[in-house]
């Protein structure tokens, strides 16, 4: 791209990666260093970063973040793996800057595929391609502006919690219409003493509490999950989906297996790998509904 566009540069926000130990930090990163430090680390740019037209800001504050958003011709999202909502994006869309992305980074925040809102690469050969398209084509600049900002202020006016319901009650009719053979999962492995924690915390609940999504006082909620079977991708949509759901209906959530203080006081709790064996459980259960009861 820099032979096309002499002019080009890549402006990088944020602190470069250094995976040296933590005292040598902030000193200089070695082009030949063995372990990762900087941004072209590994890279035949590796120590010559400006003359290459490459640009390490830092971090910036964000009436500055501002300023060099709006001198941008594109944001490149190259991410390959993602954890999350993908919030990088965000100032993007909202300031009305063209994007460049993985198909990866576009999942998240419901950018569409067909190049309407932003343009993927899942490859070096497509980042060239479509990045010299947004520098070459007026037309396609202003059209991907405006069409990021759209896209900002269609995810402000989305109900996501709204989304999320739909997306888990999909998931669920699939796995039912499904043959019992067919969904069958591996037993977890139950360590020694494993879910003595949680019967003891089970009784725990907060009684009554109020709540906008329930028209009466709010039911204590255990969800039960085997997360290794799925995946991390799955488990860190449950995460995320009961987090959504607990601030909206301002719920106290636990996650997990807890601490050694018990868990007072809770709505719901969210064993991400629940390890009790059925009958143990529905005992607990029904001996924690006992106590809480109505």
């Amino acid at each position: 791209l820099r032979r096309r566009f002499p002019a080009l540069r890549l402006r990088l926000v944020g602190l470069p990666p250094d995976d040296r130990p933590k005292r040598k930090h902030g000193q200089p990163c070695k082009p030949d260093a063995p372990t990762r430090c900087g941004w072209a680390w590994g890279t035949q740019y590796a120590g010559r970063e400006a003359e290459s037209g490459i640009d390490a800001l830092g971090f910036v504050s964000d009436t500055q973040l501002v300023a060099e958003l709006l001198s941008w011709r594109a944001m490149v999202v190259p991410i390959l793996r993602s954890t999350g909502v993908n919030t990088k994006l965000l100032p993007a869309l909202q300031w009305g800057v063209p994007i460049v992305l993985t198909t990866v980074a576009a999942n998240p925040l419901a950018i569409p595929p067909d190049g309407s809102v932003a343009l993927l690469a899942d490859d070096e050969a497509s980042f060239v391609t479509q990045l010299a398209r947004v520098l070459d084509e007026p037309a396609l600049w202003l059209s991907l502006s405006s069409a990021s900002s759209t896209h900002w202020h269609t995810l402000l006016a989305a109900d996501r919690d709204a989304s999320d319901v739909r997306e888990l009650m999909r998931l669920a009719c699939a796995v039912r219409a499904a043959p019992e053979e067919a969904r069958t999962l591996a037993l977890p492995h139950a360590p020694r003493g494993a879910g003595h924690k949680l019967l003891s915390d089970l009784p725990l609940a907060r009684p009554h509490p109020r709540s906008r999504c329930f028209s009466a006082s709010a039911p204590a909620v255990l969800v039960a999950v085997h997360g290794a079977s799925a995946g991390e991708g799955p488990a860190l949509w449950v995460h995320e989906l009961w987090e959504a759901i607990c601030r909206h209906c301002e719920l106290r959530c636990f996650h997990g297996s807890g601490g050694r203080r018990p868990r007072l006081r809770w709505d719901v709790i969210i064993e991400h790998e629940l390890t009790l064996e059925p009958a143990r459980l529905a005992h607990g259960a029904a001996a924690a509904a006992a106590v809480l009861a109505p």
